[in-house]
């Protein structure tokens, strides 16, 4: 529980007016969307308060912190999702925010069959991207907040940017990620969020920011059983088959009790929501009817709703990874019609 307001520290209190400061309000379950969206409005250059990468994991009183983050915010974000609207922490801060009479915004992320009484009273907008792409929604927060979304610019809007390479665009996304492999190094370009999902763009640090004639996707949401971080055999079977080493990569929804990546069954919302993110990651501008490689490392259930869904969109090819070995099967499809090639080690 949190602590009450008056047992923070006064100069603490009522600040509001003094800087812009956003504390996000979310459930960990959806860690992915908050820490990209923490990145985002930073970039605006708003402050962006979020317990995660602001709260050490050895302060002994992290809930006198929260509080003093939310006494101190000039506006309160809540990342709503069905884990968010069951939290008892997020309840607790919200009703801290309301207290202190913050400007509270509601981003609705996806279609919530319960939504708090008290949530439906504020300012909801709009993020489950139905409408209209990440980089609009998180633009009209950015101006509802008082800033300017051109700080901010999104991967598209820097994509085949003259002199522009995938280094300096991943320093600007603020994301430092990357790995080595031959003697190249790869950086990951956030791409775009979701309330389950992240999603990447992994390419040539040196190479300049213009998306290749074919590209390869993939999707990695595991089971119980996982291969640990598989993207650099992708990327090499990239190299071996003397193809771009360009890849758009989906990370599934990572669960409170771990930081791997698994979909637990039991959540038909979070399966589709990773649909819905595969659609439209491969619709977008620019992207849209690319020849792609898939590779799919997701139970089988998904890797085929993957397949249908993409019927028509692009010829692809399809590399479904076997567990408990380092090869993958290889299908191919001609706008959704599938036959077995052969078997390749990655």
């Amino acid at each position: 529980m949190l602590p009450d307001s008056k047992d923070t520290p006064a100069a603490m209190i009522d600040n509001a007016g003094n800087d812009q400061v956003v504390f996000i309000s979310y459930d960990r379950t959806n860690s992915p969307l908050a820490q990209q969206l923490q990145h985002d409005l930073m970039r605006a250059g708003l402050s962006a308060w979020l317990d995660k990468s602001d709260i050490s994991s050895h302060d002994p009183d992290w809930q006198s912190s929260i509080a003093q983050a939310i006494n101190s915010c000039s506006h309160f974000i809540v990342i709503a999702t069905e884990e968010s609207a069951a939290s008892v922490a997020v309840a607790e801060e919200f009703e801290l925010a309301i207290k202190l009479n913050r400007p509270i915004f509601i981003l609705r992320t996806c279609a919530l069959v319960y939504l708090p009484k008290t949530w439906q009273k504020r300012q909801i907008l709009d993020f489950t991207f139905a409408e209209v792409s990440y980089q609009d929604a998180i633009g009209k927060l950015i101006i509802d907040l008082g800033s300017d979304p051109s700080l901010s610019p999104g991967l598209l809007h820097l994509l085949n940017a003259e002199t522009l390479t995938v280094g300096r665009a991943a320093s600007t996304l603020t994301n430092n990620s990357s790995f080595t492999l031959k003697g190249t190094t790869f950086r990951y370009l956030p791409f775009a969020p979701s309330a389950y999902s992240m999603s990447y763009l992994i390419a040539p640090e040196d190479a300049d920011l213009c998306l290749p004639p074919s590209l390869a996707f993939f999707c990695k949401c595991t089971g119980r059983i996982s291969r640990g971080d598989t993207i650099q055999e992708v990327v090499q079977h990239r190299l071996e088959e003397r193809l771009p080493p360009w890849v758009l990569m989906l990370k599934g929804h990572v669960p409170k009790e771990s930081e791997s990546f698994r979909i637990p069954v039991t959540a038909p919302r979070i399966w589709n929501e990773l649909v819905r993110s595969v659609v439209r990651l491969l619709e977008a501008p620019g992207i849209k009817g690319r020849p792609v490689d898939l590779y799919l490392e997701c139970p089988a259930v998904l890797a085929f709703e993957i397949g249908c869904r993409l019927r028509g969109m692009a010829p692809f090819r399809c590399f479904q990874y076997e567990y408990g070995s380092t090869y993958f099967n290889v299908l191919c499809s001609d706008h959704g019609v599938w036959q077995p090639l052969h078997s390749s080690k990655a």
